[in-house]
């Protein structure tokens, strides 16, 4: 019986070894929080947030296994919603909603579960639909932008089209401190070196070497922005 109990006990703590949770922090030069993400067994699993250097919080992601397939809030630096999205399986999915200043809905476009746009709606601060005449929307810093021409519900200089973003997503918004693999694969440290073809990933005293070719395409973005 005691050597049950032992064995018991011995498969419990190695189920727990295999199986760890973390919330790992990231910060601005200055020491201010930048974004927060919930680990478990070294990838984004739960909620993600990414800040404001004012402290205010920009964004919201819920990540499955290291990818964005469930939804994400954006929010104006005053802190009020500008923006919800919702994925599945790695397509935009359902209403894509935003929002003006005021809390009003700005504009809902709407997605089949491959991606693919199957509508639009605009609406005016007020929140009457506009199908005919000017429509202005806002930058997530609450900045006018537009006005734009609305005709028969769609913007007159040929925006919407009807079968836009029949590309998969991403697989969603990385997290910070993580690159990804083509295989979908997330991996986890600081880049710190970009040489001709590959790039130099640094996770605690490990480095590794990583062929640019063997990264998605969010990835590669991200590598050209910090170039900048």
């Amino acid at each position: 019986m005691r050597k049950l109990l032992l064995f018991g006990v011995m498969m419990q703590l190695i189920f727990v070894s295999l199986s760890w949770a973390e919330v790992k922090k990231f910060y601005f030069p200055d020491g201010k929080l930048k974004a927060e993400v919930n680990y478990e067994n070294g990838v984004p699993n739960g909620l993600g947030k990414i800040y404001f250097e004012s402290g205010v919080v920009s964004t919201e992601t819920i990540y499955v296994n290291g990818e964005n397939n469930q939804s994400k809030r954006i929010y104006y630096t005053n802190g009020k919603l500008f923006q919800e999205v919702k994925f599945v399986n790695g397509y935009l999915a359902g209403d894509w909603k935003m929002y003006h200043p005021n809390g009003v809905l700005a504009e809902v476009r709407a997605y089949d579960d491959q991606g693919r746009q199957t509508g639009i709606v605009y609406y005016d601060e007020k929140g009457q639909i506009v199908t005919d005449g000017l429509w202005q929307g806002h930058t997530q810093d609450g900045k006018i932008s537009g006005p734009y021409q609305i005709k028969n519900g769609k913007r007159a200089d040929g925006l919407w089209v009807p079968e836009v973003s029949h590309e998969k997503i991403s697989q969603g918004q990385l997290a910070p401190g993580t690159v990804r693999l083509k295989s979908g694969k997330v991996l986890e440290g600081e880049i710190i070196e970009k040489t001709g073809d590959s790039i130099k990933l640094k996770k605690g005293d490990e480095i590794k070497s990583i062929p640019l070719n063997m990264l998605d395409k969010e990835s590669i973005d991200l590598i050209k922005r910090k170039e900048k």
